[in-house]
C-alpha cells in the first residue's frame, strides 16, 4: 500500500488492498468535520445527522474492540483498565438502574450516548499509536472543529446592529465546545510562533489564519459570556508572551507593542465586555456550583442503593444552577457520575480521568504550551461546565494520549536557541 501526502488518502491501486483499519483515521476526520458543520455539542432533539455520526463512530471503532478485549488486563495501562470497567458498569448497571427507577427513555438515551463519547480514546488511541505522524493532523482537525463551532455561534448571535454582549444566546451551546477554547489557545500560539519566525509570504498567511481562528473563538465566547474560557485565553496568552520574551525577546517586543496599539481602538468594546462579565459575576457568582453539588449529594444519599449504584441514566434532580428547574445534567462530570452512577461510578470515573491527568503531567514536563492548551478545557469540563457530555470532550481526551505518543507538538519553540532572536 503506497501512501500519498496530506489531503489525500491512498493511490487507486492501493485502495484494492485497503481494510477498514486503514481507512478509519481519515474516516474519523470526516465524521468530526461533519459533526462540527451540521450538528451541535448537545442537540436537544438528535435526528438523522446525529444518527449518521453515531453509526460512523461505531464503524471506526470496530477494529479496536476485538483487539481491546483480546489483550489481558494486566498488560494494559491503568486508564484503559479503568475505562473498560467504567464502560461495562455504565452500559449494564447504570442502564438497569435507570430502567428500574422508571427514568424516561429519552433522558436515558441522552445520557448513554455522551457517556460513550468518553471512551473515544479507548477505541481510537491505538490507531494513532501505530501512526504517530497523524497527531498533528488530528490536532488540526480538532482546531478546525473549534473554528467551525465558533463561526456558527457568531452567526447565530448576530443582530441587525451587530454583536450583542448580553449572553442571551447561551442555549445554542456552540461556543461551550471545548474545541473552541483549544483552537483559540493554539491559534494564539501559532500566531506568535510564525510572527517571530522568518518573514515570508507563507508565514504571513499562516499568521492571518491563526489570528482569524483565535479571534473567532474569543468573540464567540465573549458573546455568550464564557467567563472561565475567556479567563483561560487571557492567562494562556500572558504565559506565551512570557515564554516568547524569554526565548525571542528582540522579535517578541515589537509584536507586544503592536498588539497594544491594535487594541487601543477597541478599548471601549473591551471595557463593555469586562463590565458585562463583572455584572454576570455579581448577579450569578459561581452559578451556584457549590449548591448544585449539595443538591446532588442529597439526591444520591436518599438510600444506600442510590449512594452505591446511583439513580441510573436519566436521573433528574432540582438544580440550583438553573433556578431550581428539574434537569438531568450537572455542571461537572464528577457530580453527574455520583448522581447517576453512585459512589462506584464516581470512583471508576476518577480512576479513568486520573490516567489522563497523569499523561498531562508527563506531557507538561516536555511541552508546557500544548499541555496548558489541553489541560484548561479538560479541567473546565470536569469541574465547571456541562460540556463533558459532548463529542468534543471525547476528542479532547483522545488528544492527550495521541499527543504524548507523538512527542512534543511545540518543542521547536520551547528549545529554540537564543540566536533566533
Amino acid at each position: 500500500m503506497t501512501p500519498i501526502r496530506w489531503g489525500m488518502l491512498y493511490t487507486i491501486p492501493a485502495l484494492k488492498t485497503m481494510t477498514l483499519k486503514d481507512l478509519r483515521l481519515p474516516f474519523l476526520y470526516g465524521i468530526l468535520l461533519f459533526y462540527a458543520l451540521f450538528s451541535s455539542p448537545t442537540p436537544d432533539s438528535p435526528g438523522l445527522i446525529e444518527t449518521i455520526i453515531g453509526i460512523g463512530l461505531i464503524i471506526v471503532s470496530l477494529p479496536s474492540i476485538a483487539e481491546l478485549l483480546a489483550k489481558p488486563l494486566s498488560s494494559q495501562p491503568l486508564w484503559r483498565v479503568a475505562g473498560i470497567g467504567l464502560i461495562f458498569y455504565g452500559l449494564i448497571v447504570s442502564v438497569v438502574m435507570g430502567v428500574w427507577n422508571g427514568n424516561e427513555i429519552h433522558y436515558i438515551l441522552r445520557d448513554v450516548i455522551p457517556f460513550l463519547y468518553l471512551f473515544l480514546p479507548l477505541f481510537m488511541a491505538a490507531a494513532f499509536q501505530e501512526n504517530p505522524a497523524q497527531a498533528r493532523r488530528f490536532m488540526l482537525i480538532a482546531c478546525m472543529m473549534g473554528f467551525l463551532f465558533a463561526v456558527r455561534s457568531m452567526i447565530k448571535s448576530w443582530t441587525f446592529l451587530g454583536f450583542d454582549f448580553s449572553g442571551v444566546n447561551e442555549l445554542y451551546y456552540l461556543a461551550n465546545a471545548p474545541t473552541v477554547l483549544l483552537a483559540s489557545c493554539l491559534s494564539v500560539f501559532g500566531a506568535l510562533h510564525f510572527a517571530t519566525s522568518r518573514i515570508s509570504i507563507m508565514n504571513v498567511s499562516k499568521i492571518l489564519i491563526c489570528i482569524v481562528v483565535a479571534l473567532s473563538g474569543v468573540v464567540a465566547m465573549a458573546l455568550t459570556l464564557q467567563r472561565a474560557s475567556l479567563g483561560v485565553v487571557v492567562l494562556y496568552t500572558l504565559m506565551l508572551l512570557i515564554i516568547f520574551m524569554i526565548k525571542k525577546p528582540l522579535r517578541t517586543l515589537p509584536i507586544l507593542v503592536f498588539i497594544v496599539v491594535i487594541m487601543l481602538p477597541f478599548a471601549q468594546d473591551i471595557a463593555a465586555l469586562a463590565e458585562a462579565l463583572i455584572n454576570k459575576t455579581s448577579l450569578h457568582g459561581l452559578n451556584n456550583r457549590t449548591q448544585e453539588w449539595l443538591a446532588v449529594w442529597n439526591e444520591a444519599t436518599r438510600s444506600w442503593g442510590r449512594f452505591i449504584l446511583g439513580g441510573g441514566w436519566g436521573t433528574t434532580f432540582d438544580s440550583p444552577a438553573v433556578d431550581g428547574e428539574r434537569v438531568n445534567f450537572t455542571h461537572s462530570l464528577l457530580s453527574s457520575m455520583l448522581l447517576k452512577g453512585g459512589i462506584t461510578g464516581l470512583f471508576l470515573t476518577i480512576f479513568y480521568l486520573a490516567g489522563f491527568a497523569g499523561m498531562l503531567v508527563k506531557l507538561a514536563c516536555r511541552d508546557i504550551i500544548i499541555t496548558a492548551a489541553l489541560a484548561a478545557p479538560f479541567l473546565i469540563d470536569v469541574f465547571l461546565y456541562g460540556s463533558y457530555k459532548t463529542l468534543d470532550f471525547g476528542v479532547l481526551l483522545l488528544l492527550v494520549p495521541v499527543t504524548l505518543f507523538s512527542g512534543c507538538v511545540t518543542n521547536k519553540i520551547c528549545t529554540s536557541p537564543q540566536s533566533h532572536s
